[in-house]
């Protein structure tokens, strides 16, 4: 007798795969995959502040819904996102893994079980944070192999009863005229600005949210779309703030005491606009945006930029604090994945 397909079987069997490779890892060490598990970071003093709680390493409870699956996969193989690199780039990269590879030759080798012997390889990129360089944690590089990769991907798809194969939507191009009504939203009392990070080097010092121009490739419009109307509803204490769009008839508005002109006059769903309009940005639209005449914020708009002064004197505070703190985490997950399988480390 055949067996009928059941998606709901292989979403089941991806689960049980996936959490082999995130116990094998440790990602619970920093990360939340499941609504009411703390991470050991969660219960570190600094994180359980106001200001800590915005520069927790990212919920991952929905992360099958949010992120592309394609672009999930490149990152967790290279968490710096560093893409191609020039031949000067590659040597500085392969020159800082030599250096943090070479054990001091004077002292002879480190005893096993130290700091020194635990250290985890160099990232294939540089040594940064991809999508968050503000926060004091650095997402590690474990050197998956392409089936943890695989499996991986397919572990938080389920998780977020996501279908496959993943269909990327394609998006309407925007006229000049939405370009023109998204900009004054962006800069007229709505705090998008305020906490994102826009490329330029001054204000990113103080950004606590990622760059637009990642939208494209990382997320998924749908989720962003559920996430602009109710960010709180889908992250429990985010300090992305809810109740910027307000429902008029069948359509959503941006949700401002005086909101500009061109927007009373665009008459399709505000929030979709801005979907379109973070997916379809360039470089160039994103500098056009900057340049953009901002309008007096509405009441209430400069509470995100107050919390991401506080979150950079508090990042300035207690980075040594973390970097000694990230060492003994990431040298936990390397310990247990030496343990568990024969190769090399990395994430």
């Amino acid at each position: 007798m055949l067996k009928v397909y059941n998606p709901e079987d292989q979403r089941r069997q991806d689960v049980q795969n996936g959490w082999w490779v995130i116990k094998k890892y440790n990602c619970m060490g920093c990360h939340q995959l499941q609504v009411g598990q703390r991470s050991v970071v969660m219960d570190l003093p600094f994180y359980q502040t106001p200001d800590g709680k915005d520069l927790l390493p990212p919920r991952l409870t929905s992360e099958g819904a949010r992120v592309d699956p394609n672009w999930l996969l490149k990152f967790l193989h290279d968490p710096s996102l560093s893409g191609e690199k020039t031949p000067a780039q590659t040597q500085q990269i392969n020159s800082a893994a030599t250096q943090s590879s070479a054990s001091p030759q004077a002292s002879g080798s480190p005893p096993a079980g130290s700091q020194s012997a635990l250290k985890l390889k160099a990232q294939p990129g540089f040594d940064r944070n991809g999508v968050r360089p503000y926060l004091n944690f650095r997402m590690p590089t474990f050197n998956f192999s392409p089936n943890e990769l695989q499996t991986l991907v397919r572990f938080f798809m389920a998780m977020s009863g996501q279908q496959e194969p993943y269909i990327k939507e394609q998006l309407e191009p925007l006229s000049d005229q939405e370009k023109l009504v998204a900009r004054q939203m962006f800069t007229s009392g709505t705090p998008c600005l305020k906490c994102h990070i826009t490329g330029e080097p001054t204000h990113d010092a103080r950004a606590i949210a990622p760059n637009f121009l990642l939208a494209s490739d990382r997320l998924k419009p749908e989720w962003t779309f559920r996430w602009l109307l109710d960010p709180a509803q889908i992250s429990p204490g985010t300090a992305m703030p809810s109740g910027l769009f307000r429902k008029e008839g069948d359509r959503w508005v941006v949700n401002l005491p005086n909101p500009p002109a061109s927007a009373n006059a665009y008459h399709n769903d505000h929030a979709k606009l801005l979907v379109r309009y973070m997916f379809l940005m360039t470089p160039d639209e994103q500098r056009q945006l900057l340049a953009t005449a901002p309008v007096a914020p509405a009441a209430g708009a400069a509470i995100p930029a107050q919390k991401a002064e506080n979150h950079a004197k508090a990042r300035r505070r207690t980075i040594r604090f973390h970097h000694h703190r990230v060492s003994q985490l990431t040298s936990l997950s390397w310990n247990q994945a030496v343990r568990s399988s024969t190769r090399g480390p990395g994430m």
